[in-house]
């Protein structure tokens, strides 16, 4: 565990923080990531300071229960950190779906039989005036529809649909941006956090004195029951 602090302190509180903790939508997951650096320094004062009163044995069962502690929030921080960065898409996500204003009219189904009547050319030029004038009731048209019901091909139609929703709200795909950089490193993150909790201690070491003590406890109880059989 030695040396697991000063990796996480580099990638979290010296890298990610700095461009993820002053962003609303992933300040408070980064934040909740340093403060998970310092409980793995927290850990890893613990195991290089025993108390001189202490066994060397009681020491190290000491350590590996507060490891173990800190696999089952290493575990639920994973899980939350997940939860919440996807939730922070979709709210940004439906805030670009308003700001947009990409929801179909009642003239939806007319406008993309319409379309479906151009020709490819025809349809190109008018997908590109609409998105050039924010006609909404063309594109909520193409956006809720699909290639057979329009005409247009799946690619160049979301591409266009696209194209509009980041030029009427490019603060929320900057949002969105964000997210999706500080998700892209929670794997990474986590395994680090996960080895941290685990080089905790010497589990080898505590199997083995944990298999001395029930095997002195047996002896113990065995002498025990033969100085009763002595009386």
């Amino acid at each position: 565990m030695a040396n697991r602090h000063e990796v996480l302190h580099k990638i979290i509180v010296e890298r990610l923080y700095p461009q993820y903790g002053s962003n609303s939508a992933t300040s408070g997951t980064a934040s909740k990531l340093a403060r998970m650096v310092d409980a793995v320094k927290a850990l890893e004062d613990v195991s290089k300071s025993a108390d001189p009163y202490e066994t060397p044995a009681a020491h190290l069962k000491k350590v590996s229960e507060m490891s173990k502690r800190l696999q089952s929030r290493v575990k639920a921080a994973k899980a939350e950190a997940t939860e919440a960065l996807e939730a922070e898409r979709a709210r940004y996500q439906d805030r670009i779906r308003e700001k947009a204003n990409l929801r179909p009219t009642e003239n939806a189904a007319e406008i993309r039989a319409v379309l479906r009547g151009m020709k490819k050319q025809e349809r190109h030029d008018v997908l590109q005036k609409a998105m050039d004038n924010g006609d909404t009731d063309i594109l909520s048209a193409v956006a809720s529809g699909s290639e057979l019901l329009t005409g247009i091909e799946d690619q160049l139609r979301t591409a266009f649909v696209d194209h509009y929703a980041r030029k009427v709200a490019p603060e929320y795909f900057h949002e969105i941006e964000q997210i999706d950089g500080l998700s892209e490193h929670l794997p990474m993150v986590f395994e680090q956090f996960e080895l941290a909790a685990n080089d905790a201690g010497d589990p080898q070491l505590l199997a083995d004195n944990d298999a001395m003590a029930a095997k002195a406890k047996e002896a113990e109880d065995a002498l025990n029951i033969a100085f009763t059989n002595a009386n």
